[in-house]
């Protein structure tokens, strides 16, 4: 999952997302390529085309899945969130230029 440093201005900005490990060359979420991908899949013996759609398919379900998960917690708790995260993973999926 994507995260921000919280403090200043990075927090509120989707493309200041990063990745708790490096993918391929970079952590900053949307500089994250195809090309990343299938050097992830390479190094791990995994065929490049099925990781990187498995990739594509995960990054087109995750806006909707994580604002319903956000919606839930907010409801259930009382808490509101911040930080936008629909927004976020869609700068993320014109990063794979899906």
């Amino acid at each position: 999952m994507p995260y921000t440093r919280p403090f200043g201005k990075r927090f509120e900005s989707a493309r200041k997302l990063h990745s708790s490990f490096t993918i391929g060359s970079t952590d900053a979420f949307t500089r994250v390529t195809a090309a990343d991908w299938i050097a992830v899949a390479s190094s791990l013996g995994i065929d490049g085309d099925e990781a990187l759609s498995r990739v594509q398919s995960m990054v087109a379900r995750a806006p909707e899945a994580i604002t319903r998960a956000v919606q839930e917690i907010s409801d259930e708790s009382g808490i509101a969130l911040g930080f936008q995260w629909a927004p976020a993973l869609s700068a993320y999926h014109e990063a794979l230029e899906l």
